[in-house]
């Protein structure tokens, strides 16, 4: 049923955005059409046919992947629309449905194409940093935290936030009409060091420490659109950022804007994988803060040591974050309620609807489901699932052994105190020197030792 639209009616929208690994690309791509979209649109306004209602984007909640592409996107969109023109060889390499229409672009927002289409390389062809390169090593007494070199991903961060360098005149510029005067974005970490929480009910309460945790930033000057109120985006705390902040040529990076960019890291490291991020936030921030949960008259606030909280310096809560996506890796729930006036309220009607959440998540599909009997409880059972897993290798069992079942070697590895007695029938302790097992590991290649502290072979060590 088509719905008649003036200029009075608005839609306001919201973006999810999904943790999707280098997928995040795809996100980017979602995000660089729909500004495009709204931009010829209001470039088609004065057309009769064109529809009269205007569209307003409220917030933009990101998680991992999806916090970089919504992050950088609006740092990306602040620097003003910039269509860029597929080359020969990509138009000749472009594949299309057959019948479709394609157009000769391959972006509006370069900064954001480049972050997540370009720079982000396991090896670089031209010898540049990469995912592989070990620049975040160079420092001697710099440690290891992470299997990828993530110094890529600060000159990634650096780069987007940095003005864009010669090309051609943006098309248009903020302030935009489609997004709000003050645009909203959450992005979702992982807080390796927890929150302390009491919960209230009635006479009662219950202490407990969670690790989910997120970022709040109200950008100011991206859009003149009217911004959305209601009582939950009011009892929030949220950082202001003037997008007239933003450096310009010659300027360096200011604080705010560096540690905006550091939160969208702080979202994105993949545990292992990237190096994790520490971030600091006052702990006003924790005590004004709204939780996307109905959770009645129960009231929920941080419960910070007194002691601790009293001797803060100005740096506030400092904490050690990993990828947002291990506790919220989906945070429609946030964009909900930053767009809900009535959380009651059920309004699902085409004439009634103005506001809706897109979720964009390029990985919607549920995970296999396993038959009967699957997994089996037993552990060789189930690391036979993994035909990849040939070592199962545990520590400080106080025995050396090794067996072999099903192509896979398992293998334990003897204490650091007392050994125990492989043959005897009955617990029994036997003396000797403290023992460890030396592994070698080149490519898919691996042998291991045993080695005593006062036993042979100790000095090859």
């Amino acid at each position: 049923m088509a719905v008649t639209t003036t200029s009075d009616d608005v839609f306001n929208v919201g973006f999810a955005l999904s943790g999707a690994i280098s997928a995040g690309a795809y996100t980017a791509g979602v995000l660089d059409y729909f500004f495009q979209a709204l931009n010829a649109w209001e470039q088609a306004r004065s057309d009769p046919d064109a529809p009269q209602h205007h569209v307003t984007v409220q917030v933009i909640t990101g998680a991992s992947a999806g916090a970089i592409a919504g992050a950088l996107g609006v740092v990306a969109l602040a620097r003003g629309i910039r269509p860029q023109n597929l080359s020969a060889d990509e138009k000749a390499n472009a594949k299309t449905t057959p019948g479709s229409t394609s157009q000769d672009l391959r972006c509006v927002l370069p900064s954001l194409y480049e972050t997540w289409v370009v720079r982000p390389r396991m090896v670089d062809p031209g010898g540049g940093i990469d995912l592989l390169s070990s620049e975040d090593l160079r420092d001697p007494d710099a440690q290891v935290v992470s299997a990828l070199n993530a110094a890529l991903l600060d000159d990634i961060k650096a780069k987007a936030l940095m003005p864009p360098v010669g090309g051609e005149a943006p098309t248009a510029t903020p302030p935009y009409p489609y997004i709000a005067e003050n645009l909203h974005v959450y992005m979702t970490v992982s807080n390796l060091r927890g929150i302390p929480f009491t919960v209230s009910f009635g006479n009662s309460t219950y202490g407990m420490q969670t690790h989910g945790d997120r970022v709040h930033y109200i950008i100011n000057g991206l859009g003149s659109g009217a911004s959305a109120k209601n009582t939950w985006l009011d009892d929030d705390s949220g950082r202001g950022l003037p997008i007239g902040t933003l450096p310009a040529g010659g300027q360096t990076l200011p604080t705010e804007w560096d540690r905006y960019g550091t939160c969208a890291l702080a979202s994105s490291a993949f545990p292992v994988g990237l190096a994790p991020r520490q971030i600091s936030a006052p702990l006003a921030e924790y005590k004004q803060r709204s939780y996307p949960a109905n959770h009645g008259q129960a009231t929920i606030e941080p419960s910070f040591p007194e002691a601790w909280s009293s001797g803060l310096g100005a740096d506030g809560f400092v904490f050690l974050n990993v990828d947002g996506g291990v506790v919220n890796n989906n945070p429609f729930d946030y964009a909900q309620y930053a767009l809900m006036e009535d959380p009651t309220a059920v309004v699902t009607g085409a004439e009634e609807v103005e506001r809706a959440v897109i979720m964009v998540s390029p990985f919607p599909e549920a995970p296999d489901f396993p038959p009967d009997g699957l997994p089996p409880a037993e552990l060789v059972g189930v690391l036979r699932q993994y035909p990849d897993v040939r070592w199962m290798i545990c520590g400080h069992v106080h025995l050396d052994q090794e067996i072999q079942r099903d192509g896979l070697t398992m293998l334990t590895t003897p204490a650091t105190c007392f050994q125990v007695s492989k043959v005897s029938q009955t617990f029994k302790t036997l003396p000797g020197p403290p023992g460890l097992r030396v592994m070698y590991i080149k490519g898919s290649e691996f042998s291991t030792r045993v080695l005593h502290l006062h036993g042979e072979g100790i000095a090859a060590l």
